[in-house]
């Protein structure tokens, strides 16, 4: 049984989902527009940063109201990969945290749902079943790579 139809009236929580996209579209555009490091760029950035976080989150509460469980992984796979790509930027090199951990961990947890997934959206108009198991296995793979690095790294460390 669903919470929300598409037809609802306007939510608040909708109305957030739609702000923080649209926000991340302007903030994203004038980041591009100014010399990248600047000042203004970082600030721009960190809107926009902001913006898509709070956009994939809401969207991904919205779609399992809905329900519309496919959207809503889409959802968590933005803020996954905004978040991941933001502590890239920031984390110093050569350093594993708890936030690599938690992400490691979202990105298995993630790619079991992909495979279960399938069973219970069949005949869905939105997405297709082999592209849902592929992602699944595409993410089971980016997790693995992750542990990889993480082990090597470690090792190199302590071989100097």
């Amino acid at each position: 049984m669903s919470l929300l139809t598409l037809t609802d009236a306007v939510t608040p929580q909708l109305i957030v989902h739609i702000s923080a996209g649209s926000l991340a579209i302007l903030s994203g555009a004038a980041a591009l527009s100014v010399r990248k490091g600047a000042r203004l760029h970082r600030v721009f950035g960190t809107v926009f940063f902001l913006s898509i976080l709070a956009m994939s989150v809401m969207g991904a509460y919205l779609a399992v109201l809905i329900p519309q469980r496919a959207t809503a992984v889409v959802g968590l796979f933005t803020f996954y990969f905004v978040a991941t790509a933001w502590m890239t930027v920031k984390r110093r090199e050569g350093t594993t945290g708890a936030f690599e951990i938690a992400a490691c961990v979202f990105a298995f947890a993630a790619a079991a749902v992909l495979m279960v997934m399938p069973a219970s959206i069949r005949g869905s108009k939105f997405f297709y079943v082999p592209e849902i198991i592929v992602l699944g296995v595409d993410d089971f793979l980016a997790a693995a790579r992750v542990i990889h690095k993480n082990i090597q790294e470690r090792i190199d460390t302590q071989k100097r």
